[in-house]
Parts: structure tokens; sequence; C-alpha cells
């Protein structure tokens, strides 16, 4: 009946699962539990007995099986409660499954995984399962069906999967009930006005052309576009009756290359997909200006922020073998600060409940071992993006082990509803739930402000305060002003406040790599209840450069500080500090140690030339698409000043140390 699907290798498969049950089927007490389901697609009945059943790699056999008869061509379901019982037929498992995902292993008596589901967050009271029973494809339902057949839930089945292929192809599509299919090949969301798919769909190679979205104006900088860029084919699919909407709506990516993936070998795919208006339209467009009268005015929409200027996209994510790591809708947002007047800009990917599913749960960060993340960034590296683009990363990268938080990276070639949209690096988001996430606590516990911001003029009465509770922030700046920190036991009752380990690695990073986005910007605290505040290192696109420049002056100096980054309350802290003896010795042998092992040419070398190598090839064809770097010939010399940055800042900084705080960084390397 069904031609277009493969059929799974064993006979025994985790059918159809939900992990968020609150309105759908109950057990024999009326409770709503998660629940899984099994399928026999074979001609035999099977006795599950030793089989093991869990949502942990770990322990494959958490769930048991006595003797437990699946009969041929059934559906055998399992409640999912932690109860670990049997009552009247019905068999209660000893685990729960968490809804933002947890990986499902079945196996066989003798140890070997005969089925396995990756972790996958689900939206309440829906289900993930295979199109057919017992077949390869899985997808998200929202009528789901325990213990019955997914053949009857309405639906497409695909000939081909979504990916990266050689050669053109035909895709035939097929209606699981019969009910009438609607497409689109703009991005668009179907409705009873779109294509009514009747002969298969023609999957060939493509290439921008003026009409494209890449050609829209999205900034008020010149974009040029030097030839001819790459493109897939998106096709978003659903069924109707009767003129009414009947399926969930499938959105696929196909790119067609003679390379096939190799094309982008070593680098993540991210396929976008949304309304066009969504990003693009005067009114409601997110990525342009629209009837703003210009970036000095700060009211063009790229410019816009919150939920009111968030809008509904479905991404896809292609691991390096291809392999989809995740697809979900989200929600999108045009993400920084002076990198969003820029023609290509960063996008924040948000997930929620009301999206489809509360978080996206992939490895996406080998740095980190949690895998749930609720929002990440695809970022353009801001005001880096015409130049080097690695910045941000690579700095991140060498500070990893340091005391301070970093925002881990992953290199992505980003395309937006097929078009080729160029280098992006997917990162971290810093937020309540970022901390939450690494550092094992709960996140209605986690403060974060923006370091010194009460000291304005005009005072901010939350002090800058952009999660949780600042009081602690404000009474750490009336201690610091009313107290001199020459005092030692001043300096020691600070450390109530301040993580000093934190707060000295943040100053060294920001001086050594010479960030002149700083301090005023890019300077946030964070802290866990009323415990001290520590430091998180992001945004360095404007670092490594001038070497020879001397940011600790500018620090401390009492001249009246005209450039916008040096404002007079972002650099209270440091000075404060360094009335300390104390704190002058541990900054001064801590930069000294840095620039020893983190900070040497010798770490900092390979990290570069790692980040070359995966973005060398694809700088030319994002240059014509964006214009920029404007060629590989100049984008690689970049990182010759970039070593040379790493080489030549330890011999400056010694003039500096000995200047400001009488101490020969150099005379402290001999003798340790």
């Amino acid at each position: 009946m069904f031609p277009l699907f493969s059929i799974a290798q064993n006979s025994i498969v985790i059918n159809e699962f939900v992990s968020n049950n609150t309105n759908g089927i109950t057990d024999d007490s009326g409770a709503h539990h998660d629940w899984i389901e099994l399928y026999n697609s074979g001609k035999k009945k099977v006795n599950l007995e030793g089989y093991g059943l869990s949502d942990d790699p770990k322990a494959p056999f958490k769930y048991k099986f006595p003797k437990t008869i699946i009969k041929s061509q059934s559906h055998l379901l399992l409640y999912a409660s932690g109860k670990d019982i049997k009552v009247k037929g019905e068999i209660h498992l000893n685990f729960k499954i968490d809804d933002t995902g947890e990986s499902l292993l079945l196996t066989a008596p003798a140890g070997s995984i005969i089925d396995q589901v990756n972790p996958i967050a689900l939206v309440k009271n829906s289900s993930y399962g295979r199109s057919l029973d017992g077949h390869v494809s899985f997808e998200r339902f929202f009528n789901p069906s325990p213990a019955a057949t997914n053949n009857e839930v309405s639906g497409v089945i695909f000939s081909d999967e979504q990916g990266f292929y050689t050669e053109a192809f035909i895709l035939s599509l097929v209606s699981k009930i019969g009910h009438e299919i609607r497409y689109t090949l703009d991005g668009s969301t179907p409705d009873i006005n779109s294509l009514i798919y009747k002969n298969p769909i023609s999957i060939e190679a493509t290439e921008s052309d003026s009409n494209g979205i890449g050609y829209i104006r999205t900034s008020p900088i010149e974009q040029i576009i030097t030839g001819s860029y790459f493109k897939g084919t998106i096709i978003r699919v659903a069924t109707f009756n009767e003129g009414t909407i009947t399926s969930e709506i499938y959105t696929k990516s196909y790119f067609i290359s003679p390379l096939g993936r190799d094309r982008y070998a070593n680098i993540d795919i991210v396929s976008l997909v949304t309304d066009n208006a969504n990003l693009f339209d005067k009114d409601t467009g997110i990525y342009v200006e629209g009837d703003s009268i210009g970036y000095a005015s700060n009211t063009a929409n790229f410019y816009k922020r919150g939920k009111a200027w968030e809008r509904n996209a479905h991404v896809t994510f292609f691991d390096m073998d291809g392999n989809i790591g995740f697809e979900q809708n989200l929600g999108i947002r045009i993400h920084g600060g002076k990198g969003r007047k820029n023609p290509q800009k960063s996008i924040r990917l948000c997930a929620d409940k009301k999206y489809g599913a509360p978080a996206i749960n992939y490895p996406l960060f080998e740095m980190r071992e949690h895998t749930v993340f609720k929002t990440v960034v695809l970022r353009n590296s801001q005001t880096c993006w015409e130049r080097s683009i690695v910045k941000d990363e690579c700095t991140a990268e060498i500070c990893k082990n340091l005391n301070v938080d970093v925002l881990a990276a992953r290199p992505a070639i980003v395309f937006i509803n097929g078009e080729f949209w160029g280098i992006h690096a997917i990162r971290e988001y810093f937020d309540a739930d970022y901390i939450a996430a690494n550092h094992a606590v709960k996140k209605e516990d986690v403060n974060i402000v923006l370091n010194g911001y009460g000291n304005l003029q005009k005072a901010d009465k939350k002090w800058g305060l952009l999660a949780g509770n600042g009081a602690t922030h404000v009474s750490m700046y009336r201690y610091i002003k009313t107290h001199s920190l020459a005092i030692s036991e001043n300096y020691a009752f600070l450390s109530k406040y301040l993580n000093f380990e934190s707060i000295i690695d943040y100053y060294c990073i920001e001086i050594f790599f010479n960030n002149r986005d700083w301090p005023t910007n890019n300077n946030k605290l964070w802290s866990v209840g009323r415990g001290p505040w520590s430091q998180v290192m992001f945004d360095m696109d404007a670092g490594w450069d001038r070497s020879f420049e001397d940011n600790v002056e500018r620090l401390i100096s009492e001249k009246k500080q005209h450039r916008p980054q040096d404002k007079s309350y972002a650099r209270l802290l440091f000075n404060k500090l360094v009335e300390s003896p104390i704190f002058v010795e541990d900054f001064c042998n801590r930069m000294d140690y840095l620039i020893k092992h983190d900070f040497s040419p010798k770490n900092v070398a390979p990290i570069l030339e790692k980040a070359k190598t995966t973005y060398t090839n694809y700088i030319e064809e994002n240059d014509r698409r964006w214009g920029v770097p404007t060629s590989y010939k100049k984008w690689k010399a970049l990182f010759f000043k970039l070593n040379g940055f790493a080489e030549g800042r330890p011999k400056h900084l010694e003039k500096v140390f000995v200047t400001h705080f009488n101490v020969s960084l150099d005379s402290l390397q001999k003798l340790n």
C-alpha cells in the first residue's frame, strides 16, 4: 500500500511514545502517564522475556521484561509511570520519560541493541512515532495513536528523505489516508490556496537569481553579491480535507550538488525555513529596516527586541555525515548589538512549547556534557563579520579552562529558505538557563546583572538587573565606594561579594586580548542566591588588535574618558580593586601564568589554525554571497596578524605592568 517506505530491520521496534501526557490516554485507575508503544512487524508472535527497555544507554536493562507476548502485526502499550508493576494486564515501567528528551533503547537478552530512538523534546500530548507501523521514518504526531496503528493518522509519505544528493531526482508524495496534498516551494506555510500535488516534483540543482530573497536589502550598508550562489529546494507540505488542514506541516530541505554532502565536508549545516514576510516584510520582517529613517535612529525593524519581534521558523540541523541531528519548529529573533546593522545578521533560536517542543535536545558542543538547550544563536561574528570571523569563538576556546564562563561554539553554514546564507557559528546563549545547565543549579536561583550599571548618573533602580535578584550587587558597590581596599580586612570582606578568581581571570582576558568594545559593553556578572558574583566572557570581536596599546591606562586614568566604551561606572570596580596590594599581586601573578600557558603562542596557534582549516573552503563562497571578507588571500593574511598579536602582546604588557603596577612580568616568569 505504501511502496515509498522501507521497513525497519528488526521485527520488534519502538513504534511511538509520549513524554508529556496530560489529557490523552489514561491507565485503569484514570491516571495519565508517559507511554511507549512497541510493534511486532514479523509473522510470528514474540516472547519479550529477558529483553530490556531503558531511557539510559548506560543501563540498557533498566526495565527487564518478564514473560510478555507480543503478537504478529500487533502493538504493545507500556506505561512509563515509574511504578514497575503489572495491574489488570497493564504494564508499568520503572522509569518515566523526560519531556525534553531521552534516548529510548530496546535491547535483546544477549545484550545487543535492536532499536534505539535518540532524544527528542516533545510538546504536551504529542507523540513521536514511525510514520507507518514498523517502518524507518519517524515524525511528530499531534494526534497520538496508543495501541493502534499509525497508518491511519493523516500524514504524508515522502519517497526520499531530505538532505544532500549528487544528482537530480523525482520526489513523490503519498497521502496516508487519501486526503488532498498541498505544498509550497518558497518557505511559506501551505494553506488552502497553495499548490495541489498532482504529479511528482523534480528536485534539481539550483543557483540564485536576482529574484531570490538574498537580493533583498537588509541593511543601510551596501551588500555586494559578486556572483550567483548555491541554493537548495524547500518543500512544505500538508494534507487538507474539505478545506481544513488535517496533518502536521512537513518541512523538507533538499540540496543537489555533484559532491553531495561533501560540498560542505567538515562543517555542519543549518536549514532555516520560514514565511518570507517573517524576515523581509517592511512591517513585520525582523531582518530588514522597514520604514525606519536609518540606522542612526535605532528604529529599524532589526533593532526591535522581545516577544513581539519573535517569529516562527522550522530548523533542520545536518551533521557532517549528513545525518539529521534535530529538526523542529522554533522561535527566531535577531540577536546582538551593532552587528544587527550588517546585511548578514545573527539569529537567536528560541525553543518553546508553543512551537512544538520545550527545548533543543542534541549534543551541540564538545565542551558541554549536557545536551538540552532552550536557546542557541546562529552568530555572524558581529563587528568581526567582514574580517577574520573567528576572534570570539577562538577566544572562548583559548579561555575555556579559566575561571570564567565562556560561550561554546560550533561552526556552521546556514541556509534560509534554501538560499546560501553563509558562515555562522552556532553559539550558546548566556542567560539563567545557561548558568543552571552549566553549574547544576536551579534557574530560579540565578542572578545576572550588567556590571556596575547602577553607577550611572541617571541610576537604573534595578542596577542593570537582567535576571533574579541584584541586591548583593548593589551592596557590593556601596561597600567599595565607602571603604578603602588598601586595608587588607576590607579587601578580604569583599570576597563575600566577589569570586576573586573569576574577576581576576576576566580582567586578564580583556586586557590581554585588548577588547576595545569594553568595559562599558560586554560586561556581565552572575551569581547564585546570595553567593559571590562571577564573570562571563563574551563578544571578543573587537579584540586581538593593536598589540602595543595600553588599555590599562584607559581603565585607571583619572582623566575623563570620551570613548563610550570607557564609562566611569564600568571602570570603577577595577580602580577600587587595584587599591589592594593583595589584588595587584594576585592579578600580576595570574597574568604571568596565563601568558606562559593559556595565552601563549604555543597554545593559541593551533586553535587559530583549526578555525582557519574549518572555514577555509567556504570563504570564497561567503564572499560571493556577502562581499566579505573581500578575498580568501586577505582573509588568510588576517591569521598572520592574529598570531602576531598573540606573539607581540606579552612584550608590550611587560611595559604596561611596570608602568602601572611597578611589576616586571618578565622577572615573575624567571622566578616561576
